[in-house]
């Protein structure tokens, strides 16, 4: 878990002075402290070099390097994972034993603002033309991940990070820990504690990866301990990538009055295990004396320590070289593992000053070992710059590259004029075993050395690996632009530039001819011998000879492959048509990646060659599918694909699609032609239902008509054509679309208090394809909306929901641009309190009355849940719960079953967990040390209320108060007091039980602010209807059953419809007028209240026989007529015409004189004006 904590300054005082931390001066404990928690990413990784504001670059292009020793090539600078809001110091970096384009980089992040650590992990599956990464470990606890990171990649490709620990909720120092990861860095195992120790510093790791090996596999970690047997070191292995790590054991007794640190680990050829470290003074100014080398010749059960293999004076700073920040002589060690002469060396390089032969400016200096360790070299000064010229070098590091090279990486300020300036990054190179060196200046940018805010170092480390011909090293600079602080910077250094050899042209034979079709697929290569392992190719054509080039092709390697499709449109751009040739001559071109000796041609080219646009040839085809005679059905909604294939008639013929009414025999009976798929070179043409419904249309058939004619396919090659064997028959028809009625377009039901009735609506398809429907219930009217699902792309949601803790969002739902929404497929509907017509915002307080959350009975206060009851049955999505589970992720659900306490908010619907729930404001909250979840029963407004009062966000941000209320009659509304960014990463809205059907208000987007109400409500609390959806088939009907309930319910009239939702093209809403008159039992019209405005209900019933009710509500004394009229608007009858006061009416109508038909109903009174239709059925 990720939490920023408010550190107190007092607090923070007292952990500087009880662990010995000063901002000034030296101390022989190196880690960063205080650690009190971890980091967190800050954006998502974007593709360098870019033009960084601040960053004096030489050049955006690749530098070639000439030195004595060779050509090197020096890359453009790039931040592997860009950060504004993280200084990532201490990096490292390794490389994947088998599979040299994986790396993976490390760095200890800490946030600008609060100082928390944690671990980064940055992994390139490319070879390092682009990273991807976070700074923190997607661990399943990231709680322990403490700084001091410790790289290796195993024999097995498994990743292990050693690190510094920490104890539960972010506190203080533990110890020594690690974790594995087997997806190249994606997940980590959780952590494997190594050592509990909360003195332990400056852990390095080091992997056997020699196959002849016999410990071959197993990896290491060593470390110091500063309490206990004071400053000795620690090592430990694991044999089992990580699963586990062995007992600790102590690597030596250092000598009195000294402390060992700047521990580091390799492995030789044989397996032979080697640490070393430097044993500085125990008392200021901890002077660097010696370095001490252990020994395991057992695979790390047991080591021979040497204390004092050898004399330093370290370039051990408190404050270097003016500026202000600490510096260390800590050993790096590598071994040549290539094989060659010099297979099994060992080279430690340190930083010292005033001991030969370095000098009295920090130098770097390295000693080797060519007898396993037994004896050691004098020191050799690596950099090259002038003896005791003011210059320093500091933070070495070494890597023995696969050819046996040394490879040295270390800051310097060779280039500037003083102390205090700014510096740069140096690699210096040997390919004679340190003899002799070559610096190259790999950084193409300058920075000035500083501490981090408020810690007295820049970290204590910089990391090199190479493969491949390269030098990978990796260091921290600030040179990222205005507000960044310190990134992880990498480059590549070509080492090997690969000179061109000789090479001859192979295949195919000289006087070849090559016969191109069409969209040919037949493949043609061109091979030729390789000039040099890094050179790139062109393959160029020429007619009558290779010089005129009209023709350059670039190749992957060290052959080309085309297709004759390919071939030929080259050949046609060229001017050639099918049947002619172009006889000519081919070569090849070699490049070489570096400025000299740049380019060399085949020796035995030109090879003379003829390239000719064949003529395809037509052979006699067969129809296949549809069959003859066949009768397609065609819908202008109906997607589904119409397949129409036959047999090919030869290679590149192009076909065409004919249809003729009624027949072929004559030109003019050609209705359609249509190119076959693939540009016509297809045996197949796909096209919509819907657009053969279109292409019939612009013939002029009607909706329900058909035409009937033949179809036949021609194949096509240059001039020539050729008819299909057979012609079919075929009737295509315009299918009437789904089309919906309904047995009534208004129910009105009277009941008393407490009653209940059902009546049957009758929904019909009289369409030739299938009707989908469902009901859904509104206060108003939806005529002539058009009903939009919007479908969630589920891959998205996987890949929101499988984010670690922390991460950003990486999918953002729409702009909420309207205050009300819905409804989803249940009738749900949502308003907020800034639509006209929606919720007051009335903050109901309940943290002094309410009963509060502390003892979580799943998880913690961080993503934890409590099973609370209800007072009352709460209906949601049509089933009854007496049951709440309380998250504190800002969501409440009634699945009491289920363990999920998710974080991580999705789009929904989703069908990954939670589902049949409720979220106010699903994000990633965290109340262990402050927020508060309180819950009421609010028995006087019939309503139970959750309140979330303070919560902070898992991250940073917040905090958050808000409120969720839910009431007996199923009403929800979400109250939000004060909100405080980020605003825009949560879920808001409901979900059913299966995860299939939600209510979305907003989604990781831009909505929230203070003072906001929302209210959800299904369509209408008095009506549900069974089934509410469902598919109809053609000519066919379905009864629902249409439930009227008054529980609850004061005496009046409540109205509203049923919105009948359809694939109905023309009707893709059907509104039915529903009202429901409560009133004493056997009484009509004796309801309370006034009507708001003039209303005239549907007759019920409809259709009838031979007698209806026809309801309507007058709200101010008027004149009331209503008159009866027939189809011809004829009257045939008054059935009111008289003064009516204020209330609301009934009426009948006796249709037993008159003859089955349509009649309409017409009110007037004053102004308002209104007509119904219904339907006497005798």
């Amino acid at each position: 878990m990720k939490k920023l904590f408010l550190i107190l300054p007092v607090a923070l005082i007292c952990f500087i002075l009880m662990t010995g931390q000063n901002s000034t001066e030296d101390n022989p404990r190196w880690s960063i402290d205080p650690r009190s928690s971890v980091t967190y990413s800050n954006g998502d990784y974007t593709s360098l070099p870019t033009t960084d504001i601040g960053i004096k670059q030489f050049t955006f292009a690749p530098r070639t390097i000439i030195t004595p020793i060779g050509v090197m090539v020096a890359s453009p600078n790039v931040r592997v994972h860009p950060s504004a809001g993280t200084q990532q110091n201490e990096v490292d970096i390794v490389r994947h034993p088998t599979n040299p384009n994986i790396m993976f980089a490390a760095a200890q992040p800490i946030n600008n603002a609060n100082n928390f650590i944690n671990v980064g992990v940055y992994v390139t599956t490319d070879g390092g033309l682009s990273w991807n990464g976070r700074d923190t470990m997607n661990a399943p606890n990231l709680n322990d991940q403490r700084g001091d990171p410790a790289p290796i990649i195993d024999k097995n490709g498994t990743f292990l990070y050693g690190h510094l620990t920490s104890s539960a909720n972010f506190g203080g120092l533990t110890g020594m820990g690690a974790n594995f990861s087997t997806d190249n860095g994606a997940t980590w195992s959780s952590t494997f504690q190594v050592m509990a120790n909360a003195n332990v510093d400056k852990n390095m790791t080091g992997t056997d990866g020699s196959p002849s090996s016999p410990f071959y596999g197993n990896s290491y970690m060593a470390w110091t301990v500063f309490a206990g047997t004071a400053g000795n070191g620690r090592v430990s292995r694991t044999t089992n990538g990580g699963v586990s790590w062995d007992p600790v054991i102590t690597l030596n007794s250092t000598p009195a009055n000294h402390f060992a640190q700047g521990h580091d680990v390799a492995v030789a050829p044989n397996g032979n295990v080697f640490v070393c470290w430097t044993a500085g003074s125990s008392t200021s100014p901890f002077t660097e004396d010696f370095v001490g080398i252990a020994k395991s010749t057992d695979g790390g059960l047991t080591y021979t320590a040497t204390e004092n293999a050898y004399d330093v004076n370290g370039s051990r700073s408190a404050s270097f070289n003016g500026w202000g920040i600490r510096t260390n002589g800590f050993p790096r060690i590598d071994i040549d593992k290539s094989g060659g002469a010099r297979n099994g060396w060992i080279y430690i390089v340190d930083g010292q000053i005033n001991l030969a032969p370095a000098g009295s400016d920090a130098d770097v200096i390295m000693r080797r070992s060519s007898d396993n360790g037994a004896t050691w070299s004098a020191g050799i000064r690596v950099n090259q710059d002038a003896l005791n010229n003011g210059k320093v070098q500091f933070f070495p590091v070494i890597n023995v590259d696969d050819a046996g090279g040394l490879n040295v990486v270390y800051y310097d300020n060779r280039d500037f004029p003083s102390v205090n300036d700014s510096c740069s990054v140096y690699m210096s190179r040997s390919i004679d075993g340190g003899n002799t060196w070559a610096d190259v200046e790999v950084a193409d940018h300058h920075f000035k050395p500083k501490n981090l805010p408020g810690i007295n170092t820049m970290g204590d480390y910089i990391g090199v690996t190479s493969g491949n011909g390269k030098v990978w090293p990796v260091w921290m600079d600030d040179k990222a632009g205005p507000g960044v602080q310190f990134n992880i910077w990498t480059t590549n250094i070509q080492i090997s530039t690969f000179p061109l050899s000789s090479f001859n042209l192979t295949s195919p034979a000289a006087g070849t001819t090559i016969a191109t079709l069409p969209n040919s697929t037949t493949q043609y290569n061109f091979g030729w011998d390789t000039s040099a392992s890094t050179a790139s190719y062109k393959w160029i054509f020429g007619s009558p000879s290779a010089s005129s080039r009209q023709i350059t092709l670039p190749p992957s390697g060290n052959s080309l492959t085309v297709t004759g499709g390919q071939l030929d449109v080259i050949l046609q751009g060229l001017g050639l048509n099918q049947g002619d040739s172009l006889v000519g001559s081919w070569d090849v071109w070699a490049f070489r990646n570096n400025q000299t000796n740049d380019s060399m041609k085949a020796t035995n080219g030109p090879r003379t060659i003829t390239l000719k646009r064949a003529r395809p040839s037509l052979t006699a085809f067969n129809l296949i599918s549809p069959p003859n005679n066949t009768s397609l059905l065609t819908l202008v909604t109906n997607t589904t694909p119409v397949n129409i294939n036959w047999t090919k008639s030869g290679q590149a013929v192009n076909y065409r699609w004919l249809y003729a009414s009624p027949n072929f025999s004559n030109q003019a009976n050609v209705k359609l032609r249509i190119a076959a798929n693939n540009s016509g070179f297809d045996s197949l043409l796909t096209l919509r239902n819907s657009q053969v419904d279109s292409a019939l249309a612009g013939l002029g058939v009607n909706v329900g008509d058909s035409t009937v004619g033949q179809w036949r396919v021609y194949g096509y090659s240059g001039s020539d054509s050729l008819a299909s064997a057979q012609t079919y028959n075929i009737t295509m028809r315009r299918g009437i679309p789904p089309t919906i009625t309904s047995s009534a377009d208004s129910i009105v039901v009277s009941l008393p208090v407490g009653g209940s009735a059902s009546r049957n609506l009758i929904i019909g398809n009289t369409g030739q394809f299938p009707l989908d429907w469902v009901i859904t219930e509104s206060s108003s009217s939806l005529d002539n909306l058009n009903v939009i699902t919007t479908k969630i792309d589920e891959a998205l949601i996987l890949q929101q929901a499988n984010l670690p803790k922390g991460a950003d969002d990486i999918y953002h739902g729409p702009d909420v641009t309207d205050g009300m929404g819905g409804p989803d497929a249940f009738g749900y509907r949502w308003i907020d309190s800034d639509e006209p017509g929606g919720p007051v915002f009335n903050w109901y307080e309940i943290s002094a009355i309410g009963t509060q959350i502390t003892t979580w009975t799943s998880g913690t206060g961080d993503d934890g849940s409590v099973i609370v009851p209800l007072p009352f049955g709460f209906s949601f999505y049509g089933t009854s719960y007496n049951q709440l589970k309380i998250c504190t992720n800002g969501w409440v659900g009634f699945d009491v079953a289920s363990i999920s306490n998710a974080y991580l908010n999705v789009a929904i619907p989703a069908t990954s967990e939670p589902n049949n729930a409720i979220y106010p404001f699903w994000d990633d909250h965290d109340v262990r040390t402050s927020g508060q979840i309180f819950y009421h029963n609010d028995a006087a407004n019939n309503r139970f209320v959750i309140e979330y009062k303070d919560v902070p966000h898992f991250t940073s941000g917040g905090p958050y108060t808000y409120q969720v209320m839910l009431y007996s009659d199923g009403r929800i509304i979400f109250q939000y007091l004060n909100m405080t960014d980020p605003l825009n990463s949560a879920t808001i809205g409901l979900e059913n039980s299966t995860g299939t059907v939600a209510l979305q208000v907003a989604f990781n987007a831009a909505y929230m602010h203070n003072n906001l109400a929302i209210k959800l409500e299904k369509g209408l609390a008095w009506v549900d209807e069974t089934p509410s959806f469902g598919t109809i088939a053609p000519s066919g009907t379905q009864n629902v059953s249409v439930n009227f309930n008054t529980t609850g319910l004061s005496i009046g009239s409540y109205q509203g419809f049923l919105n009948i939702g359809s694939n109905d093209p023309l009707t893709p809403v059907r509104n039915v007028r529903i009202k429901l008159n409560v009133g004493e039992v056997g009484i009509q019209n004796n309801l309370t209240g006034v009507p708001s405005d003039f209303m005239l209900d549907q007759n019920y019933p409809n259709p009838f026989n031979p007698s209806t009710k026809i309801s309507y509500g007058i709200p101010k004394e008027s004149f009331v007529s209503i008159k009866i009229y027939d189809i011809l608007g004829k009257q045939i009858m008054s059935l009111v015409n008289e003064n009516k006061r204020p209330g609301y009416y009934d009426v009948n109508f006796n249709g037993s004189n008159f003859a089955s038909g349509m009649y309409f109903y017409k009110i007037e009174a004053g102004s308002f004006v209104q007509t119904r239709r219904m339907i006497l059925v005798k």
